[in-house]
C-alpha cells in the first residue's frame, strides 16, 4: 500500500474522532501511516496568534503549512488522509495537496466543510443551508463557541474553500454510513468518489462475564445535539410515574454540558453523573448496564457507542437519525425512538426493564452484528483498495 500522510488537528476534549485517528495509525502501522497533528489548544498558550489573526488563520495558517510540508519531506507520502484541520492546520492543507499534486482522502466525521457547527443543526432544528454553501444561518446565530465573530472566521474558510476549488484535491472520501454518503452526494460530492465504511473493530478477547445491575448507561459529549437534555427529561418523567424504584441512568462524559448534568443529578435521585471517566471505569459500565442510550438530536454520523455497546452484548436505545438507522436495527439490536421524543423513550426504557429476556436477545444480536460487520481484515482490503485506486 502506498505511504500516507495522516492530518488531523487535535481537539481540545478527546472524543471518538481522535479515538479513530489514533486506531488508524496503530492498525495500518507506522510503516504505512505518517502522522502530522496540530493542536488546538496551542492557541490558549500565552504566546498565541493575536486576535486579528486568528480571524484569517483557519482559512490559511502558514506556520502550519510549513509544519505540513517538513511532515511530506520527511515521509515522502503518495496521499494524505485528512480528518479534522481546523482551526490550527487550516483549510490551506487542500491547498497545499493542489500545489504539490498529492491526492487526498478525507474521512468524514461531521458535516464540515458545508456546517460551521459540524451539525447542521441550529436551534435543534436540522438546517440545509450549509449544504448550498449559505452559511450565513449559522453565523447569525453564533454556533461555533458561541461567537460570531468566530463564527465567521469558519464561514470564511470554507468559503474559501469552495470558491478556490480546493476540494478539487480531494480525490476520495470516507463515509461511515450511507445516509452520510446521501448527504454530501446532495451536497455536491461525487457518488463515486464516496467509500462508505463501517469502522473496524477487534474482536473482544478474554472479556469477563457480562452482567446486569439494572440501569442505563450513556457515554458520549455532554452537547445539546447528543440530546442529553432530552435524556434528563425523560428520567424526570420516569422520576414521576417511577419515584425512587425506577431503573437508573449513569451518564459518562465532559462538554459544555456538564455542570448542568452535574445539577440534574442532584434534581433526580434516579440520575447518576460520573463526569470524565477512565477507560476501565467505562468498561465495567458496559459490562455491568441494562442498556446504552444514544438519543442524538443531530444527524448522527455513526455513533461508536453502539459497537462499544454491541461488543458488551448491550442493546441499544438510538434516535432515528442518520447513521444510527444503519447500526440499530429496531426490535432487533434495540429501539428506534424519534429524536426529542422523551415519551417515546421512556416507554422503550420500561418496555426492557420489564423483559429480561428481550435485554439479553438484543445483546446477543448486536454482539453477532458486530462481528459481521466491522471485520478488520474486510476493512483493510476495501481501504487498500481505496487508496490505491485514489493515487492511480
Amino acid at each position: 500500500m502506498s505511504k500516507i500522510l495522516q492530518i488531523f488537528n487535535v481537539y481540545q476534549q478527546y472524543g471518538s474522532e481522535e479515538e479513530m485517528v489514533n486506531r488508524l495509525s496503530d492498525f495500518l502501522g507506522s510503516e504505512s501511516v505518517q502522522n502530522c497533528f496540530f493542536q488546538s489548544k496551542d492557541w490558549n498558550h500565552p504566546v498565541t496568534p493575536a486576535l486579528f489573526e486568528k480571524f484569517f488563520l483557519p482559512t490559511y495558517n502558514p506556520t502550519s503549512i510549513r509544519k505540513l510540508r517538513d511532515a511530506q519531506r520527511r515521509s515522502q507520502s503518495k496521499v494524505w488522509l485528512t480528518h479534522n484541520v481546523i482551526p490550527v492546520g487550516s483549510m490551506g492543507v487542500f491547498k497545499e495537496a493542489l500545489d504539490q499534486g498529492i491526492p487526498v482522502i478525507n474521512y468524514i466525521h461531521n458535516f464540515r466543510p458545508y456546517s460551521v457547527n459540524s451539525s447542521l443543526l441550529i436551534d435543534g432544528v436540522i438546517d440545509r443551508s450549509g449544504l448550498e454553501k449559505n452559511f450565513i444561518p449559522e453565523i447569525l446565530r453564533a454556533p461555533w463557541r458561541g461567537s460570531r465573530l468566530q463564527s465567521l472566521a469558519l464561514a470564511m474558510a470554507f468559503s474559501v474553500y469552495h470558491a478556490g476549488g480546493w476540494e478539487r484535491s480531494i480525490q476520495g472520501w470516507m463515509a461511515e454510513s450511507s445516509f452520510v454518503k446521501r448527504i454530501f452526494v446532495e451536497a455536491g460530492v461525487p457518488a463515486e468518489k464516496i467509500h462508505v465504511f463501517f469502522p473496524f473493530r477487534e474482536p473482544p478477547q478474554d472479556r469477563p462475564a457480562i452482567e446486569d445491575h439494572g440501569f442505563f448507561l450513556y457515554v458520549g459529549r455532554l452537547i445539546p445535539e447528543k440530546g442529553v437534555r432530552m435524556m434528563v427529561e425523560t428520567w424526570n418523567l420516569l422520576h414521576q410515574s417511577e419515584g425512587e424504584k425506577g431503573p437508573k441512568l449513569v451518564i459518562c462524559g465532559a462538554g459544555p454540558l456538564s455542570e448542568e448534568m452535574g445539577r440534574a443529578a442532584l434534581r433526580n435521585p434516579l440520575i447518576e453523573f460520573r463526569g470524565r471517566v477512565s477507560d476501565e471505569e467505562k468498561n465495567e459500565l458496559y459490562r455491568t448496564c441494562s442498556a446504552v442510550l444514544v438519543p442524538s438530536i443531530w444527524w448522527e454520523i455513526l455513533g461508536f457507542v453502539t459497537f462499544e455497546a454491541y461488543e458488551w452484548q448491550k442493546p441499544v436505545l438510538a434516535a432515528r437519525s442518520g447513521g444510527l438507522t444503519e447500526t440499530v436495527e429496531h426490535g432487533v439490536t434495540g429501539f428506534h425512538h424519534e429524536p426529542g421524543n422523551h415519551q417515546q423513550l421512556a416507554e422503550q426504557v420500561m418496555e426492557l426493564v420489564g423483559d429480561t429476556e428481550k435485554r439479553r436477545s438484543f445483546g446477543w444480536a448486536g454482539y453477532e452484528w458486530n462481528l459481521r460487520e466491522t471485520s478488520p481484515v474486510l476493512w483493510r482490503e476495501r481501504f487498500e483498495g481505496m487508496v490505491n485506486q485514489v493515487v492511480g
